[in-house]
């Protein structure tokens, strides 16, 4: 159900990877593919941005969507709840990314101030 919910907010595998490391670091855990966050290109956390702040608006409608079909019906297959604590994991990430891209645009500010 995972898959579907980030197959309707278009996140790509590299996205999610990334996604998952700023969570892993946010809450000081491991994770299976780790990447440096400080490498990561402005241009794609813009992006990334951008994506989880559309993320977080369209969830609600996009549960009701997946959720939908197990209301009425006795399917026993995987169920996923996205509770409360999923969802500020996206916007703790979002903010961090938002940090990372305020610290980036202030090092490019003062370096040209230097030139």
């Amino acid at each position: 159900m995972l898959n579907k919910l980030y197959e309707k907010a278009n996140f790509s595998s590299e996205e999610l990877n990334i996604i998952h490391n700023y969570m892993a670091a946010s809450i000081h855990s491991t994770i299976q593919n780790p990447i440096a966050l400080n490498s990561i290109p402005i241009d794609r956390l813009l992006s990334l941005k951008f994506k989880i702040i559309r993320f977080l608006e369209i969830l609600p409608s996009i549960l009701e969507d997946l959720y939908h079909p197990y209301q009425n019906s006795s399917i026993n297959g995987p169920y996923v709840v996205i509770d409360e604590c999923f969802i500020e994991a996206f916007r703790k990430t979002l903010k961090i990314i938002s940090l990372d891209i305020e610290k980036h645009n202030n090092l490019t500010n003062n370096l040209v101030a230097v030139l």
